[in-house]
């Protein structure tokens, strides 16, 4: 948790939240990683996917609060 923490501290323009990470994996990066622009590469292991639709979740609701508060703002 403290990561998360530091990373939210160290960009504070940028929205950040906590994901917690399915055991037995302790970092994010031991089940996602980027690799490209705009593409990540997921495990296939059960706790990969399942820490996966977590960080979905997270995306979905961040991506759906931006798109709401942009069309309200521009309307």
């Amino acid at each position: 948790m403290l990561g998360a923490q530091a990373v939210a501290k160290a960009f504070p323009e940028y929205p950040t939240t906590i994901v917690r990470v399915t055991p037995p994996a302790v970092h994010l990066k031991d089940y996602i990683s980027m690799a490209g622009p705009e593409v990540m590469a997921v495990g296939k292991s059960e706790a990969a996917q399942q820490t996966f639709l977590v960080l979905a979740s997270v995306i979905v609701y961040f991506a759906c609060t931006w798109f709401l508060c942009c069309f309200m703002c521009n309307k």
